[in-house]
């Protein structure tokens, strides 16, 4: 039956039916009502209705009737709870009198219809945060994609953006999005498009490069962004020259939502689905895109912030999963648009500890030289990381120290193809470039390349010092080095430097190798035999280069390698099983950790012993590392798939029984996307708060074709 819903002036009924996860009812269970009065004259909840239970009848039947200490309001807000063995199974923020919804557990259950819905009991209570709207660590930063920026936090009011623009066209924009579409399901914020009774004020610093406010075409403006009744954008500007007595650069501002003009039209903020400021610099045209003669540096700071009238509270869902084993990986590529204080907060939260893995990437971090003409990287030692992302590192090692975690920090030997000196790169016989599937993609480092593999021990130099600057360990990953292989399954053996340092060093010209599925006959001829033995040794002699020149500038640094296994180990890539496993080289203690992954294997289901197990027995066995030193990332799961998540968490329960030191996630956008939630050593695992079976009934994995 539909549940009923009566309301009085001082009295709620609610009744209805409640089932299980499998429909079937909720016969004898004890269910807790509790009403919060909460809004501009509240802060935070008050109890106005408080500890009313109910036992569910045989059939599930329930019928609650409250009296409160409140007159019920049009329009007010009201927290409702409903909670099961003192887990919530319903707490949401609900308008009275429709009691229409505007957050909580969306699959779960809504208040216009308590009736047929599926109470997970999942085994984690969940709260409602309150902070200020508009809080500075849930802003993100964004722009066209030759420029790059950062977000951080500079206090629980403010936060600076830092801006790096290459060509005329370039411009940064600064977001506050109504819904949040980044954080786990658990942890995100309520959906709010309303401004309308919303007052801010700011006080806020442009650098030099900037117009000044009061600049009529240029002038900092906030931007309303909507969509119309046929889904089309629509875009409203508040220019801030008319919310401040100010000029200049530096302005205090106040906005008041309700009484905001774009031009003389009144601009209805009332359904908004984001605000933001873009930041150009003075420079910018919109129809130019030559390269600037250097790059421009700056900078946004918003200090002060505060909000005031109705709607000035934001409620973010929140829960505190209990510390597991996990550590987590982070990429800067993948999340350089929000603040590392959100990141870093929100794996805590989830229950991650103790390590964190970052991907440092191939596409945001360096630096270039620019003339009109086009762009080269910046290959100046200490110079390699640029202001933005320096800026963000500094920010995500201070908040990872604070919260008790250490980061690895990986610099790969791959490069974004638009900046990359092609005199560095890998190739095949004919000349073709290695290349990764990314568009446009990123080329490889050669280890022969001396200028290539010099820039990188340099970037990772750099990272160690930022991170040692701000109280951490300094743990540098060699990321995925290898001798690369296309597609096509043709090797990248061929780049000038790899031919000549091979004749200079055996006065033998460099074999042709036709693909890396050679015959027994084939390769053990001696000319290619010779090759490839001289490969593998170029490989191993390279990376211990890299880490001697970390260790000599940072001697505290703890070097370790990525050792990919699909890509050396998988009967596929043939000779590369020799090749790109200099095991001697690679032996403990050659490096102070190892670290292993094999996702290709994970993500395919191949997790016996002679595939994915070897993460954790190639580390143990075969190079000979401590359990201690031993870490194995798991993962990675490009499309939201319940398989997919198995898979993945298969592999990590696989690997108890070797007690290696750590066991990552692959990695946090995923975790957020498809709201993960683990506890330690558990049987289940969830996917959109949906309880999944690790194994399923499932101990044998498929074998691999």
């Amino acid at each position: 039956m539909a549940p009923q819903t009566t309301l009085k002036p001082n009295q709620i009924t609610i009744s209805g039916i409640l089932f299980h996860t499998d429909l079937a009812p909720l016969a004898g269970a004890v269910i807790k009502m509790r009403l919060n009065r909460t809004g501009f004259y509240h802060k935070g909840f008050v109890p106005i209705g408080e500890g009313v239970e109910v036992t569910t009848d045989i059939n599930g039947h329930y019928s609650f009737t409250l009296l409160t200490t409140d007159m019920f309001t049009v329009d007010a807000k009201y927290h409702l709870q409903i909670s099961l063995d003192g887990r919530f199974l319903y707490d949401a923020l609900v308008y009275v009198p429709s009691f229409k919804p505007i957050f909580g557990i969306e699959e779960l259950v809504n208040a216009e219809s308590l009736n047929n819905k599926s109470f997970d009991l999942f085994p984690i209570a969940r709260n409602t945060v309150i902070l200020p709207r508009l809080s500075p660590k849930y802003w993100t930063a964004d722009g066209t994609i030759s420029q790059v920026s950062s977000i951080v936090t500079t206090g629980t009011n403010s936060f600076r953006v830092e801006t790096v623009h290459r060509k005329k066209q370039d411009y940064t924009a600064v977001f506050w999005s109504s819904k949040d579409t980044l954080s786990h399901r658990l942890l995100a914020y309520l959906e709010d498009k309303d401004y309308s009774k919303l007052v801010w004020t700011f006080d806020v610093a442009l650098s030099d490069g900037f117009a000044p406010i009061e600049d009529p075409n240029k002038g900092l403006a906030l931007t309303i962004r909507s969509t119309d009744s046929a889904g089309n954008t629509v875009d409203k500007y508040i220019r801030l020259k008319d919310h401040t007595t100010d000029t200049g650069r530096t302005a205090h501002v106040s906005i008041d939502f309700g009484n905001v003009f774009d031009g003389i039209t009144k601009i209805d903020v009332s359904d908004t689905d984001e605000l933001f400021f873009t930041l150009y610099g003075d420079q910018y045209s919109q129809t130019d895109s030559a390269y600037l003669n250097t790059e421009f540096y700056g900078s946004l700071d918003i200090n002060n912030s505060v909000v005031s009238g109705l709607g000035s509270s934001m409620y973010v869902s929140n829960i505190t999963v209990p510390a597991h084993d996990l550590g987590m990986c982070t990429a800067y590529d993948d999340n350089y648009n929000q603040t590392p204080q959100r990141i870093i907060e929100n794996t805590l939260t989830l229950g991650y500890r103790d390590w964190i893995n970052h991907y440092v990437g191939m596409s945001h971090y360096w630096n270039v030289n620019l003339s009109p003409s086009g762009v080269t990287l910046n290959t100046t030692p200490g110079q390699e990381v640029n202001r933005a992302a320096t800026a963000w590192h500094k920010s995500l090692f201070h908040h990872a120290q604070v919260n008790g975690f250490k980061v690895v920090n990986s610099i790969s030997y791959e490069i974004f193809s638009t900046v990359i000196p092609l005199e560095w790169c890998m190739r095949e016989w004919d000349g073709t470039l290695g290349y990764t599937g990314y568009t446009p993609p990123s080329y490889l480092v050669s280890p022969s390349s001396t200028a290539g593999m010099t820039f990188l021990s340099s970037a990772m130099v750099n990272v160690a010092q930022l991170a040692a600057g701000q109280g951490l360990e300094p743990y540098i990953q060699i990321g995925e080095p290898w001798w690369w292989l296309n597609q096509n399954g043709n090797p990248c053996f061929y780049d000038a430097a790899t031919k000549a340092q091979y004749k200079a060093d055996t006065g033998f010209d460099a074999p042709f190798i036709r693909n890396v599925r050679l015959t027994p006959a084939e390769s053990s001829q001696a000319d290619i035999a010779r090759f490839m033995t001289w490969l593998r040794t170029k490989l191993g002699d390279c990376n211990q280069a890299i880490r001697q020149r970390v260790k000599a500038s940072v001697p505290a640094a703890k070097v370790s390698i990525l050792f990919f296994l699909p890509s050396i180990l998988d009967p596929y890539v043939g000779i590369l099983n020799y090749v790109n496993y200099p095991s001697e080289a690679y032996s403990y203690p050659n490096y102070d950790f190892m670290q292993t992954e094999c996702y290709d294997w994970v993500t395919s289901g191949y997790l016996g012993a002679d595939r994915a197990e070897r993460g954790y027995t190639s580390a143990l066995n075969e190079l000979k590392y401590p359990p201690a030193l031993c870490q194995y990332l798991a993962g990675f799961a490009p499309l939201p798939s319940i398989q997919n998540w198995t898979y993945i968490f298969q592999s990590v329960r696989n690997g108890d029984k070797y007690g290696i030191g750590k066991v990552y996630i692959w990695a946090y956008p995923f975790v957020m996307r498809d709201s993960i939630t683990y506890l330690n050593h558990s049987t289940v695992f969830y996917f959109n708060q949906q309880e999944v079976q690790i194994f399923r009934g499932q101990t044998t994995a498929p074998q691999a074709s």
